[in-house]
């Protein structure tokens, strides 16, 4: 697995769980890990809003790195829910994801806390504040987002990336739903290219 020059990760989703499975992609063949160790999972929560630096505690690195191991697997047994459920308006679930899943949300406790948003125009949010006393609470955050998404009634919008090569999620809340890229930047442009260049062949 490359890591080298590895880019910021994609929060393109429109969906937290969506860009969880997003931490480990291909977008252009070389394939990119955003939770390989413990501090790398943290740095992920934190930039996915699912904790803030008041809730990440100094665990000891053991035990981080075994929460980052946990929420990999926990990622893999997710995406292949999705995977067999895209296009269904609701996904169909074994139990023994459902009490595995249950497992995940009994950890660690949150509230909700009624805060000033900060960013103009001037207005209020509800923001979940986790309380976490150990490494593995860590995932707690991360199945409440995919059960979020599980039990969404729109799951149907769930879609992978058309691009050949990619493996970038995301829901599609465009007008029509005829999102087909992860974005046009990587995807979106590849594929204009490539269409481009086949014109010019058949023209030619």
């Amino acid at each position: 697995m490359t890591q080298h020059h590895r880019p910021e990760p994609f929060f393109i989703a429109d969906d937290t769980a969506l860009d969880f499975l997003n931490s480990v992609c291909t977008p252009a063949n070389e394939e990119f890990e955003w939770l390989a160790s413990g501090e790398d999972l943290l740095d992920w929560l934190l930039r996915a809003t699912l904790i803030d630096s008041a809730g990440a505690a100094d665990f000891p690195a053991e035990e981080m790195n075994a929460a980052a191991k946990e929420a990999r697997e926990f990622r893999e047994k997710f995406r292949a829910v999705v995977a067999n459920n895209v296009g269904r308006d609701a996904p169909a679930l074994e139990e023994k994801f459902i009490d595995d899943l249950n497992a995940l949300l009994s950890r660690g406790s949150d509230k909700l806390e009624f805060q000033r948003n900060s960013a103009p125009p001037p207005s209020h949010l509800l923001a979940r504040r986790w309380r976490l006393q150990r490494a593995s609470d860590l995932l707690a955050p991360l199945a409440t987002a995919a059960a979020r998404l599980l039990a969404s009634p729109d799951f149907s919008a769930v879609k992978q990336c058309e691009g050949p090569a990619c493996t970038l999620w995301f829901r599609d809340v465009s007008k029509n739903q005829r999102r087909r890229w992860c974005t046009m930047s990587i995807c979106g442009n590849r594929a204009k290219a490539a269409a481009f260049r086949q014109r010019r062949q058949q023209e030619g």
